[in-house]
């Protein structure tokens, strides 16, 4: 009997080796990396033949927080996570999902995945996703530059202003940077920030991602350079900033033609010629308004060509930020100049970007308040006397003055226990630097935007103001002259 039990252990030793071979040999040609560890994290024994091609070494007998990852902090958080697995705190495919999903490993991009096999072992397969990688971001650049060019194309005139704002931006930045080194006095830095901040939404518009990027990183660098007397050089970034928006211009003009923005068949007339056309028109032939219509062609654009693209714009910057907003518009026929149009557009951009951040909430917000889940943002264009008045209200949260209040008590604004009234708090939000946000990001929370806007208006005889009512919206009322009553 116990000859029969030895052939039958044997027998049965024998086939669990076959089959521990058989498993062994499908993991090494399966293409994948397959390894165990215990809760001390060493990696087992006799990990699959392609973890060498992975690691280019035999990883047996290491850590594997510090095979996967390079960073301290990373290897704390996976060793943190791998002890609530082990100590039966968490579930662990709780744990796993949470767990970083691929790693570089030297030129290797690989992509990792972990499961229980039992109490005391987890299995973890890798495979190099280098190529997947590569392939994917490479979709996405395209993806990228298709857009980009789509918006380029249809917001035509936003493109032309876009180069001519560089223009200025990159004059102001050479005229503060001596031998590479950038020494703008402070009225010259927060100048060049509110600039900067103003190209960079009109930049997000069109869609030119690259320069976005690095306008964001020269935006920060800038700030530092106005608040720290160590802060690091800004020529190299004023150098990269440069490089992203000529580049991606190059691309443009590479694929549309250098001349796709231009007509040969126009004719420049001199502005001041047209006036006195014009008024020449006017005091002669005073009945005749068709002659006036078509002199003002000529030198005034209609303000519902900036509204028709307000709508695409503002639906693009709700779902960047997780919203959900409904545009509206009403205006009449509304012509105003060129130079008018582009400082309107900009303080308009401004403020509804303004809105999207911090005015509409989040959709479950708006159901606990019991709103529907998408928010509002309308538009009233109208003249009225010598004014062309334009309001955009929105049906978000409102202003919050404890917010105003306790920013501007940071700030050292206003003096503790100081009575100030709401109405003058709210004008502190177009005071530079003063933004109540507690992120900064490629949209909003530096407190550059509305003090832009301000200055803006003011600058072409303007006025602008606001109202708020909590849990009911905020209305931005922009007034500037109806040029054709003095044109």
């Amino acid at each position: 009997t116990l000859r029969l039990f030895r052939l039958a252990n044997i027998e049965l030793e024998s086939k669990v080796e076959a089959r521990t071979k058989s498993i062994r040999n499908l993991l090494d040609f399966s293409g994948e990396g397959f390894l165990s560890f215990g809760p001390d994290l060493i990696i087992n024994a006799e990990p699959s033949r392609e973890c060498a091609e992975i690691f280019g070494r035999n990883i047996a007998g290491g850590n594997i927080a510090d095979l996967l990852f390079t960073g301290e902090e990373k290897r704390a958080d996976f060793t943190d996570a791998i002890g609530l697995v082990f100590g039966g705190v968490s579930m662990p495919d709780v744990v796993f999902e949470m767990l970083e999903s691929k790693t570089a490993v030297e030129d290797k991009i690989i992509g990792m995945s972990f499961r229980l096999v039992d109490e005391k072992t987890i299995m973890c397969q890798l495979r190099d996703i280098t190529e997947n990688e590569e392939l994917q971001r490479s979709l996405e650049e395209e993806n990228s530059r298709r857009e980009m060019i789509l918006r380029v194309v249809t917001a035509k005139r936003y493109y032309i202003a876009l180069r001519e704002e560089a223009d200025f931006l990159f004059a102001s930045l050479t005229s503060c940077t001596d031998e590479g080194n950038y020494c703008a006095e402070e009225e010259e830095n927060e100048s060049i920030i509110r600039a900067l901040h103003t190209f960079k939404a009109n930049a997000a518009f069109l869609k030119m991602n690259s320069t976005v990027e690095y306008a964001h990183k020269l935006e920060s660098g800038l700030t530092d350079f106005g608040i720290l007397s160590d802060a690091s050089p800004l020529g190299p970034q004023i150098k990269s900033f440069k490089s992203a928006f000529q580049e991606e211009i190059a691309l443009i003009e590479d694929i549309l033609g250098d001349n796709w923005q231009g007509r040969s068949d126009i004719v420049e007339v001199p502005l001041e010629e047209l006036r006195s056309a014009r008024s020449y028109v006017k005091s002669s032939y005073p009945d005749d308004d068709k002659l006036i219509r078509i002199i003002d062609s000529f030198s005034f654009m209609p303000l519902d060509t900036l509204f028709s693209r307000l709508s695409e714009m503002t639906k693009h910057l709700a779902m960047s930020n997780g919203k959900r907003v409904d545009f509206e518009v009403e205006t009449e026929e509304i012509y105003i100049t060129p130079s008018l149009y582009s400082k309107l557009a900009d303080a308009i951009n401004h403020i509804i970007r303004n809105m999207i951040s911090h005015g509409i909430e989040f959709p479950g917000h708006r159901e606990k308040a019991g709103k529907p889940l998408a928010g509002k943002i309308t538009v009233k264009a109208e003249t009225i006397d010598d004014k062309i008045t334009v309001s955009l209200s929105d049906d978000g949260a409102g202003i919050s003055v404890k917010k105003i209040r306790a920013k501007a008590l940071d700030l050292g604004r206003i003096e503790k226990g100081a009575k100030v009234s709401a109405a003058e708090l709210i004008k502190m939000i177009f005071e530079p630097g003063f933004s109540t946000s507690d992120t900064v990001t490629a949209v909003s929370g530096r407190g550059y935007g509305l003090s832009a806007v301000k200055e803006d208006i003011y600058g072409i005889g303007g006025s602008i103001k606001v109202t708020s009512a909590k849990g009911r919206g905020t209305t931005f009322t922009v007034s500037v002259p109806d040029e054709r009553k003095v044109f």
